[in-house]
């Protein structure tokens, strides 16, 4: 796996904390990787969110001469037979993802969505006509050579939606997104609302979500703003900690 860098980001998080890390490593133990096969960023004094920090990867995986780079999350589980996968994987355009689900099994990724419509209504396992591809960035596989083709990660999608951004221009590329056919577990932060969802991150939330319907289309634009206003009607009912902001960006 000489030819990887793993880019990691961490947030209010210790190295030894990460599931990730721990992962990795075990690797690095082996001697399967070296130092230069990892780049950290960690996110907890200065947040350059997400799409800043795998920017400053491909940087890094530049200056060192690799031809491949891995996003991880702090929280996904990294397995023996995931790093076996990587190994042997052929070098081509194709941009690689694992099946990532809950704690309770539940799939969370990948999973298809319409283009038109956007992915508020439906999502499924199986593509319809028109649909996009979402896949999670966590332990997402990419060549640098594709990270350039797209112009890296979408910096106005700092974090939230920056997985459906990046999914919707690599097939605006015609890059091919391939299974990588082994199935890891992973904690979805804004699920988490006891340790991860503060006021700010859920107007940064807002924000993606609406840039994201604007730039699906008019139609998009249509299907968000109902889907906003049922959240808003059903927060308001039981009185959801963030009800009022839900309201004000109805009308912002």
């Amino acid at each position: 796996m000489s030819e990887y860098l793993f880019i990691l980001v961490l947030y209010r998080c210790t190295l030894e904390q990460s599931k990730a890390w721990q992962g990795l490593s075990v690797l690095l133990e082996k001697g399967e990787i070296g130092r230069d096969n990892i780049f950290i960023r960690d996110n907890t004094e200065r947040n350059i969110y997400l799409a800043e920090a795998y920017n400053n990867g491909l940087i890094e995986a530049q200056k060192r001469g690799l031809k491949m780079v891995v996003l991880l999350d702090q929280d996904t589980v990294l397995t023996t037979s995931y790093f076996e996968k990587l190994c042997s994987l052929k070098e081509d355009d194709s941009v690689w993802a694992p099946t990532l689900v809950a704690h309770s099994g539940e799939q969370l990724s990948p999973y298809y969505y319409s283009g038109t419509w956007g992915p508020w209504w439906s999502k499924h396992k199986t593509p319809d006509n028109n649909d996009l591809p979402m896949v999670f960035n966590s332990c997402l596989v990419l060549p640098l050579s594709v990270c350039r083709l797209i112009g890296g990660f979408n910096r106005n999608y700092p974090m939230d939606y920056l997985d459906f951004d990046t999914c919707r221009r690599l097939v605006k590329a015609g890059v091919e997104l391939k299974s990588l056919g082994v199935t890891l577990e992973h904690n979805l932060s804004m699920a988490d609302k006891s340790n991860y969802v503060s006021k700010e991150r859920y107007i940064l939330f807002l924000s993606a979500e609406k840039q994201y319907a604007a730039d699906l289309g008019w139609r998009a634009q249509i299907a968000y703003r109902l889907r906003l206003a049922l959240r808003a009607i059903k927060w308001t009912i039981i009185r959801h900690q963030y009800w009022q902001e839900t309201w004000k960006s109805m009308f912002v």
